[in-house]
């Protein structure tokens, strides 16, 4: 992937072989919030974590990601 630095989000939310490989990527290098969309369903307070979790690592690039492989898909 190329390099980033500095403030910045990245946001993946696809199901896709291509994406899951870009985000393990990712998340062996850099840091990384798993938005969980059955929780954000349930009400659960999804969103104000992602946000802390940006916070946290203001000074560096964040993913935000919501994918899931194939077949964790089908079974929702």
């Amino acid at each position: 992937m190329p390099a980033v630095s500095g403030a910045a989000l990245v946001l993946a939310g696809s199901a896709s072989k291509a994406t899951n490989a870009q985000v393990a990527e990712w998340i062996a290098a850099r840091p990384a919030f798993r938005a969980d969309p059955r929780a954000l369903a349930r009400g659960e307070a999804v969103v104000e974590a992602a946000l802390a979790f940006i916070d946290t690592h203001a000074e560096e690039p964040v993913l935000i990601y919501a994918t899931a492989a194939p077949d964790e898909v089908v079974s929702v």
